[in-house]
C-alpha cells in the first residue's frame, strides 16, 4: 500500500514540480559535478544538490490520468534515477584511485588493493551505506585466458 500511495502522489495536490525540469537538473548536476574526470569538492557540491533535488521530488506534479501518462512515468523514473545517482557520488567518493575510465584527480594513480574490491551501496535506516566486499577470485581457466588475450 505504501509503494501505491508514491505511485499516486504526483496526482494529489498541485506540488509544482515539473518532473521533465527535475530530470534535466538532476542531468545538469551528474554532467558538471560526477563527470569522467571528478574531484573530492565536485563531488561533494553534487552530492549536496541531488539531496536537494531529493527533497524536490517530493512535490513532484502530473495532471492526467494514469492511462498513458508519460509524465507520470518520469515521476517514477526520476525517483529511481536520483536514488542511483546518489549511490554513485557516495561510491565515488570512497574511492582512492583511478582506473579504467574514471579519473579521480585527487588520487591519480591506480592502487592494486582497490581491484580487488567492490563497492556496495545499500540502504539501511533512510541512509544510504557504502560498504566493500571483496571481488570473487576468477577461475583459474578465465584468468589463463585473459592473461593470454594481455
Amino acid at each position: 500500500m505504501e509503494e501505491r500511495a508514491l505511485l499516486e502522489r504526483p496526482f494529489a495536490g498541485d506540488g509544482g514540480e515539473n518532473p521533465y525540469s527535475l530530470h534535466e537538473n538532476l542531468q545538469n548536476v551528474m554532467g558538471v559535478h560526477c563527470g569522467i574526470a571528478r574531484t573530492k569538492g565536485a563531488l561533494l557540491y553534487g552530492l549536496e544538490r541531488i539531496l536537494r533535488l531529493h527533497e524536490r521530488a517530493e512535490r513532484l506534479h502530473v495532471g492526467g490520468s494514469m492511462l498513458f501518462n508519460p509524465g507520470w512515468h518520469a515521476c517514477r523514473d526520476v525517483r529511481f534515477m536520483l536514488t542511483l545517482c546518489e549511490a554513485i557520488i557516495r561510491s565515488a567518493l570512497e574511492r582512492k584511485e583511478s582506473r579504467g575510465a574514471h579519473w579521480c584527480l585527487g588520487h591519480p594513480d591506480q592502487d592494486p588493493e582497490w581491484g580487488r574490491k567492490n563497492l556496495v551501496v545499500r540502504r539501511e535506516n533512510g541512509y544510504m551505506v557504502v560498504a566493500t566486499r571483496p571481488v570473487p577470485q576468477m577461475p583459474p581457466e578465465l584468468a589463463r585466458l585473459v592473461q593470454t588475450q594481455m
